[in-house]
């Protein structure tokens, strides 16, 4: 008995006391690539992440207009370091990196489909090994412009690559439904996307999911982002579970995993490098 009590207390010291989560595409995760000098991704994959997402900021690689805009060597391109690292990290860990467009140039009309499919071709070929693509509308696009740019950009991407898969619409808040019936081309139609991105601060529930996923007609690519507080953890639990229950969701993205700037929503505390209850609902979710 006092043998089968010290091996059972052996074996209690060397199992961890929180093993990694399995790494799903059902989950994803915004953050930084590096903290202190070590690599994050370590931390994603511990936590389940499947998807490491980071923006491409097209008015910070072209300030410049180029001249062979759809060229990834043009002089007038400065691609950031942080996305190559990023791309290494996260398949030495098994986590593959989704990029965000975002931002205009001030040489760019903000509405110019051609300019920016161009651009997300120079992308796809400087970044070929990424094959999930966010289109966010520009700031105060209408429902019309968005879906010209981002039916133009899902034609770039997929010439470059029939893996690619794109993330369009991406509404916040509650006018989903009316967002969705504002994006027409000029044909009437809808433009053409893989999944239906939607950001939310708010509780996510079976009834949300199933709302937006029949207004959409896709599958969802939802983010969610919570407030520090009592309700931190048992929000983010439920919204995973919901996500990992439906078919409608490929998957489920937490905005921070530090605080951001003066918000309080990350799954640490920016502060004092504690974990709040909300890392560990993520990770077992």
């Amino acid at each position: 008995m006092i043998r089968r009590a010290l091996t059972l207390a052996l074996l209690l010291v060397l199992i961890p006391a929180t093993a990694d989560a399995a790494v799903t595409s059902k989950k994803a995760i915004w953050g930084p690539t590096e903290f202190e000098a070590e690599s994050m991704f370590p931390t994603y994959k511990s936590l389940g992440a499947g998807i490491y997402e980071i923006k491409l900021e097209w008015d910070k690689v072209a300030v410049l207009e180029p001249l062979e805009a759809k060229d990834p060597l043009d002089a007038s391109y400065e691609w950031p370091d942080q996305i190559d690292t990023a791309i290494s990290e996260a398949r030495a860990n098994g986590i593959q990196v989704g990029l965000t467009v975002t931002g205009t140039p001030d040489w760019a009309k903000r509405d110019d489909p051609a300019a920016y499919a161009a651009f997300v071709t120079a992308a796809a070929r400087r970044y070929a090994a990424v094959h999930l693509w966010t289109i966010e509308p520009a700031k105060s696009a209408s429902g019309r412009a968005h879906a010209r740019q981002l039916d133009a950009a899902y034609a770039a991407l997929k010439a470059r690559s029939s893996r690619n898969r794109v993330v369009g619409g991406n509404s916040t808040g509650n006018g989903a439904a009316r967002w969705i019936r504002s994006l027409k081309l000029a044909n009437g139609k809808a433009p053409r996307m893989d999944f239906y991105g939607h950001s939310t601060t708010r509780a996510l529930t079976a009834d949300d999911v199933e709302e937006l996923a029949d207004a959409a007609g896709k599958r969802l690519f939802l983010t969610l982002s919570l407030t520090a507080g009592a309700t931190q953890s048992s929000r983010l639990r439920s919204a995973l579970r919901v996500a990992r229950r439906s078919s409608d969701v490929y998957s489920l993205a937490y905005r921070a995993l530090y605080d951001e700037e003066s918000t309080r929503t990350g799954l640490i505390d920016s502060t004092d490098n504690t974990k709040r209850a909300a890392y560990n609902a993520f990770k077992s979710g």
